[in-house]
């Protein structure tokens, strides 16, 4: 049909309008794609991960789970995220479910050294230290830079008497972490049971320049200077370990087992006079010192 060319321009404006604005035929898919609002996206596998751990550190161990399990639903069968919740279980006491988080993982990868190191610490903690043992010692094995599995497999020994070989692995793990004062007060510990005093004060005082600050390693230091007859330095060591009385007591348990008595006996009252409420221990120490006296006498 023949139109007047003015109604022709007329009809065909509009469609040059609109074809101008959406980009002709793509128009449609393109204004489509504007209103479309993006899928939302969660964190990922590495970002649960962190979130895991540092609720792991701050102890809040059901939600650390949670974000773990997150990750692996994201990364299905992760022999590393199955142990860290190997790690939540075993510091919920779930000590059979931590084990089978770590056979999961060994299941899945079995040179993964952190599995066997998990299961050590299953096995320390339900005091089969044989078990414990050849667990750390497959770690290490697969995985020479694991210190912390020869700081628990210097700990085993040390349980089974075998302090030598305790002193030995420690310094191991202290060559791969240098600056650890945990590391130098276990170490302390060994020498203490041999009865080397002066190595152990050595290595105490070590963990100590380290900013090692937890309180056991000055009461540590107070019995190895309490058995090298410095009794003034002990008690300024037990005095930060704990309070007045209390480093008092320690102090006059030192006395007590060199049969020093009436030394004992002076600094067991000095710690009931100071501090009435500690009287259940310094009390049956001090009974102990005044039956061990009039024995020997």
């Amino acid at each position: 049909m023949n139109l007047p060319a003015t109604l022709r321009q007329r009809l065909m404006t509009p469609i040059l309008l609109v074809c101008l604005a959406f980009g002709l035929t793509a128009c449609s898919t393109t204004l489509g794609n504007l209103m479309q609002k993006p899928a939302p996206t969660g964190p990922g596998v590495e970002e649960l991960e962190q979130m895991g751990d540092s609720l792991r550190e701050r102890g809040e161990l059901r939600m650390a789970y949670q974000q773990y399990e997150k990750a692996l639903n994201l990364r299905p069968n992760d022999p590393g995220l199955i142990c860290k919740q190997g790690l939540v279980s075993l510091a919920a006491d779930r000590k059979e479910d931590a084990m089978k988080e770590f056979n999961k993982a060994i299941a899945i990868a079995p040179n993964f050294a952190l599995a066997y190191d998990g299961m050590g610490r299953v096995y320390f903690r339900k005091g089969d230290m044989e078990k414990a043992r050849d667990a750390f010692h497959m770690a290490v094995q697969l995985d020479a830079t694991l210190w912390n599995s020869r700081n628990y497999l210097g700990l085993v020994y040390d349980r089974m008497g075998r302090h030598d070989t305790a002193i030995e692995i420690y310094k191991e793990a202290i060559e791969l972490r240098p600056h650890d004062g945990s590391l130098y007060n276990n170490l302390g510990v060994s020498y203490t049971y041999k009865h080397e005093y002066e190595a152990a004060a050595a290595a105490f005082n070590r963990a100590i320049g380290l900013n090692y600050t937890d309180k056991q390693v000055y009461n540590n230091l107070g019995l190895a200077l309490g058995q090298l007859h410095r009794y003034d330095a002990a008690l300024e060591a037990f005095r930060k370990s704990g309070r007045e009385a209390q480093a008092l007591n320690n102090l006059g348990v030192v006395y007590l087992n060199q049969q020093q008595y009436p030394q004992a006996i002076d600094v067991f009252e000095k710690a009931i006079e100071l501090e009435p409420a500690f009287y259940v221990t310094a009390g049956e120490n001090l009974k102990k010192a005044r039956i061990a006296m009039k024995q020997q006498q």
